[in-house]
């Protein structure tokens, strides 16, 4: 192999910017808005100069079309480059909310079209290049750090990044998580808080696992709900998302949402999923 060479692209918004940072705080040659009739001009550059690893952000804002950006990937592959292909995506609300907050306009708003439509019109754009990627990250509602996890486990596994899983907790009363893809309802489950016992301890407690234990409906719900996940995660899984956060919610957040949480992210977690698990009402609730 000549040398290494990761092409970022996808939506604006979606974190391009960070992507290229990312790469260059992990030494390679980091290039923003490549037009696609230099990238094999640049990587045979560099190659020849040794530097063996190469980043750059290839999108819409680089000029020419989706088929001179594939182009220039396949001579790249013909040419005995290590290609990665990124494709960094986000839902339009997070993209909107990210726009708001920069203040800087869309590539495509030269056109005289409103946010929305740009939005839209882009998507149609870079549809092939995210159907040919080799990992496709949402971004949607996930932190920088979790952003970051992400491109560790992709670059450093050499393999597609499996899907991470995002378990929360909630209580209703405080509203619902912002950035939820999926969100559970445990209020109609019995409710511990009405135990004198019980009220003061939380679903991460030996004594509320017990309480739940005793009740059939709370294991059909269970069973029900992780059948219902599976099912849905491992599609999600083919699609490409990288990141999925499931919200439970209970009236308060203290009890059932948490006892809930914390099964399911333990039975996913056997079975190979990366999990995360916060518990956001625990404190308030």
């Amino acid at each position: 192999m000549k040398g290494e060479i990761v092409i970022i692209t996808g939506m604006s918004g979606a974190g391009k910017t960070t992507a290229i940072d990312y790469f260059e705080d992990l030494g390679y040659f980091c290039i923003d808005n490549v037009p696609p009739d230099l990238l094999f001009q640049f990587a045979e550059l560099l190659s020849d100069t040794g530097k063996g690893k190469l980043a750059v952000v290839v999108d819409i804002r680089s000029g020419g079309t989706v088929d001179d950006i594939i182009d220039s990937i396949k001579r790249l592959y013909e040419s005995n480059f290590d290609v990665k292909l990124i494709f960094l995506d986000s839902s339009d609300e997070f993209i909107i909310k990210r726009y708001a907050f920069t203040r800087r306009p869309h590539p495509f708003l030269s056109k005289g079209l409103s946010l929305e439509e740009a939005i839209k019109q882009e998507r149609e754009f870079l549809q092939i290049l995210k159907e040919r990627a080799d990992v496709v990250i949402d971004t949607s509602g996930i932190n920088i750090y979790e952003f970051k996890e992400l491109l560790d486990k992709f670059i450093f596994s050499g393999k597609k990044t499996l899907l991470t899983l995002n378990f929360m907790s909630f209580g209703f009363k405080y509203g619902i998580p912002m950035t939820s893809d999926i969100v559970i309802d445990t209020r109609f489950l019995p409710n511990p808080y009405y135990e004198d016992s019980l009220k003061n301890l939380t679903g991460i407690d030996r004594g509320i696992v017990r309480f739940f234990e005793k009740f059939q409906i709370v294991d059909e719900y269970y069973r029900r709900t992780f059948e219902f996940l599976k099912f849905v995660i491992d599609n999600y899984q083919q699609s490409g998302k990288a990141f999925l956060t499931i919200s439970i919610g209970c009236t308060g957040g203290k009890h059932r949402s948490v006892y809930f949480a914390d099964r399911l992210a333990r039975d996913f977690k056997d079975m190979g999923y990366k999990v995360l698990v916060k518990h956001r009402d625990l404190e308030e609730a």
